[in-house]
């Protein structure tokens, strides 16, 4: 499993020194409320049959009050810390992510400066959202499903088959780039910021926990590494192919540990 330092240490947009990360499935809310990137305090809470189905908050005062008790149980013990942001790690159907590629013939005689970039991000970004939708209409087939970004991030650049880090300003003859995007539905993310408005946060991000997992294994294997990656929650698994130390695919099962007992 994802441990919850590893999913904030991923995120850098957070606006205070302490923050509280959380994931939750059918049977249970674990939160840890972390300072600076590191753990200080963790706190797990028993959901009720019913509360969450599929990943989706359904009796949502229920699921307010068992975040509070992890919440309020976290601060008795470190009364001094004033956390203003909730992060949520989320997988299952309501996170679609892909990995997407683009490439740009260049001059080898100019530079490259922000509108060719800015150009290779745009079409990664449409590419991108058009997958994703695609890939909502092969599950349910829903045609007028709507999508939000919730994470875009670059895996690898290279030009003239060469990593580079930073191409603003070199030269070559083709730039290749590739983003993982990450997207939910606008009506989950927003009852995630009613959550956290509730217990009187702000909410800082939502992230896919498969890709986090991606992330971690990937600063433990190298960069080059294959698997196929099989996290199961309580209600659904979701399934990774990783090759060449890249995440090119992801699907979800409707069945968890859960079906696996009976």
């Amino acid at each position: 499993m994802v441990s919850m330092p590893d999913l904030l240490n991923f995120l850098k947009k957070h606006t205070s020194d302490s923050y509280f990360g959380v994931t939750f499935n059918a049977s249970s809310i674990n939160l840890i409320l972390f300072k600076d990137a590191y753990p200080l305090h963790y706190a797990q809470e028993h959901l009720t049959s019913g509360v969450v189905l599929d990943g989706r908050v359904v009796d949502k005062e229920h699921f307010i009050q068992s975040l509070n008790v992890c919440v309020e149980r976290i601060l008795s013990q470190l009364p001094e810390e004033r956390s203003k942001e909730l992060f949520f790690g989320v997988g299952g159907n309501n996170c679609v992510g892909n990995t997407v590629t683009a490439r740009q013939k260049l001059d080898s005689q100019s530079k490259i400066g922000k509108n060719i970039l800015t150009g290779v991000y745009k079409e990664i970004e449409e590419n991108g959202l058009d997958e994703a939708l695609e890939a909502i209409y092969e599950t349910s087939g829903n045609r007028d499903a709507q999508l939000e970004s919730i994470l875009n991030e670059p895996t690898s650049i290279m030009l003239d088959n060469k990593i580079v880090y930073n191409p603003l300003g070199q030269s070559g003859e083709l730039l290749e780039i590739q983003v993982f995007n990450a997207y939910c539905a606008p009506s989950f993310i927003d009852a995630l910021e009613d959550i956290a408005r509730d217990l009187k946060l702000g909410l800082g991000g939502v992230f896919p926990l498969s890709y986090l997992l991606f992330k971690k294994l990937k600063s433990k294997l190298g960069a080059n590494y294959d698997a196929t990656l099989l996290s199961i929650h309580a209600d659904f698994t979701d399934i990774s192919v990783i090759f060449g130390g890249n995440l090119v695919k992801n699907k979800t099962l409707p069945l968890g540990s859960t079906s696996l007992e009976k």
